[in-house]
């Protein structure tokens, strides 16, 4: 027998196959909860989830999903928290005062930053002082907008929580007035705005599910200029990296979110005769205002996924407003055409927790909830969207990626060898006569009455005719999958019907999440005839 029909044959061989388990390569499966209780730390924990989701042999789909997301050690920290009854993020750096960017930085049920505005308005006042001189003053106001997207519970503010902005890349105001061909250098501290600048959240502060609020502080420096001349006044951006952290400070430290956002140089210029002509008399006023919106702020362990907006309109060189905040930006990801995450959509991505859910446990079927790294997307427990596969799929990508419901196959909720009692969906449950088994009622229980009756049919024919009853034909496209036998759990996200006709995610993975831990496709294992 050669090596590709031992691949595509031992799920139906009751020699070869294994216990659920085992993974379909025949390695132990994980058992999440067992590894964050005994890990030494929660940072090994990370170490050894991330492994797993490295180590898929290359037979299978040409690649594991350390080669597909960012990074795995970030997803795994994702998990290890979605677990863990602490409050505290699994964070890769030394604590709440690392400046340094993280390798991975866990999701809390917490708000996370969305929005960063920096606006530095420039004062030149004449009148009230004495001639020939002018009093400058630069007011800088940073905000930090904080968005609770979770939907379950309301939030309340821990002590001690601040957002901590530093000017590490070197932004600021840098402004020069130039007489007579000679630089008068404004003096510190306009060059630039402080080393850093503290939000401080109010202790006991809440948020209600899904929505946002603002802390902003505002600093200013004034001084004097000696001369007016014809030539103008120069203030300047200077191009730089913002670093913005939000966090816990002593009693319980930690970082919850650690964004880095660069920003381009650019310029106000401001003649003798703008100042001359300002209203009120005497008095001008202008801005420079600089302000980013972030994509999905749970982004981890480095948010660079940050919109950076100051264009024409944002910038106010006759005295104009400040850009409003709590705008919630958000660019929606679409994937098989469908948008999987828009604001309010009832999305219950990472670490929501509704009825009895408690903390501390992880089944399977909750993967769906773990957040990839990339934008708006969670493990994807439904048909492969066509932009993980080739052209010739009506892809657009330039390999079949390996699918999200392969990680259903990779960790387990029990350490047992042998779970009596779970439905082999491999297994015919009439004497093999007919195309389509009659009884039906096992099934149908286990999807809790949730499914059209013809997706159960789809189920148990899929291989007969792959083409139709699958989204996807899996054994064409991944030859180390079984032609006439389900491969992996995760295969059955492919069956036609499946899914439900929801918009939200959440709801549309109901029936796979429900049956991801009570069913098998291994044919040595207990089956319901």
């Amino acid at each position: 027998m050669s090596q590709l029909k031992e691949y595509t044959n031992q799920f139906y061989m009751t020699a070869i196959s294994s216990s659920p388990d085992y993974t379909p390569w025949g390695t132990k499966r994980l058992n999440l909860n067992s590894v964050v209780a005994t890990s030494a730390t929660l940072q090994a924990a990370v170490t050894t989830i991330a492994n797993a989701l490295t180590n898929i042999p290359v037979q299978w789909f040409g690649g594991s999903f350390s080669n597909k997301y960012p990074n795995v050690q970030q997803i795994a920290a994702n998990i290890v928290d979605y677990i863990s009854t602490t409050t505290v993020p699994t964070d890769s750096g030394s604590g709440w005062n690392d400046t340094t960017p993280p390798a991975y930085l866990g999701l809390e049920q917490t708000p996370y930053l969305n929005e960063l505005v920096i606006s530095n308005q420039i004062v030149i006042t004449t009148n009230g002082v004495a001639s020939p001189k002018a009093l400058m003053t630069i007011k800088y106001t940073y905000s930090s907008e904080l968005w609770y997207m979770y939907t379950n519970a309301t939030w309340t503010t821990p002590g001690n929580a601040q957002v901590w902005i530093t000017n590490s890349g070197g932004f600021g105001v840098a402004a020069a007035w130039n007489t007579g061909g000679s630089t008068f250098p404004l003096p510190s501290p306009w060059s630039q705005f402080p080393t850093f600048i503290t939000n401080i959240i109010p202790n006991a502060d809440t948020m209600p599910a899904n929505t946002y609020k603002t802390y902003a502080t505002t600093v200013s420096s004034s001084g004097t200029i000696n001369s007016f001349e014809t030539t103008p006044l120069t203030i300047s951006n200077i191009a730089g990296t913002i670093t913005a952290i939000y966090r816990i400070k002593d009693g319980s430290p930690e970082r919850i979110d650690y964004v880095q956002v660069t920003n381009t140089a650019f310029a106000i210029t401001i003649s003798s005769q703008m100042v001359a002509n300002a209203t009120p008399p005497g008095t001008f006023t202008t801005n420079m205002i600089w302000y980013a919106s972030c994509n999905d702020p749970r982004v981890k362990p480095v948010n660079t996924n940050w919109i950076v907006q100051w264009t024409t309109k944002n910038l106010q060189p006759f005295g104009g407003a400040s850009p409003s905040v709590n705008t919630n930006v958000i660019t929606t990801n679409t994937i098989a055409g469908q948008t999987i995450c828009i604001r309010s959509d009832g999305d219950t991505s990472c670490h929501i927790i509704s009825g009895s859910r408690n903390r501390g446990t992880m089944y399977p079927g909750e993967l769906a909830f773990i957040h990839t790294g990339v934008p708006w997307r969670t493990f994807w427990l439904q048909p492969q969207p066509t932009n993980e596969l080739t052209a010739a799929w009506g892809g657009s990508s330039t390999t079949n990626t390996i699918p999200d419901w392969a990680v259903l196959d990779l960790f387990s909720a029990t350490d047992t060898t042998n779970i009596v009692g779970r439905i082999n969906v491999n297994a015919m449950i009439t004497n093999g006569v007919g195309a389509f088994p009659a009884r039906i009622a096992p099934l149908d229980a286990l999807f809790t009455n949730t499914v059209l009756l013809t997706a159960i049919s789809n189920l148990y024919s899929n291989r007969v005719n792959p083409t139709i009853n699958l989204v996807n034909n899996l054994p064409v496209l991944f030859p180390g999958l079984s032609s006439n036998a389900m491969t992996f759990i995760g295969e059955v996200c492919e069956v036609t019907g499946l899914v439900s006709n929801s918009l939200i995610k959440a709801i549309k993975e109901t029936p796979t999440r429900g049956i991801a831990n009570l069913i098998t496709t291994r044919s040595n294992d207990f089956t319901i005839w």
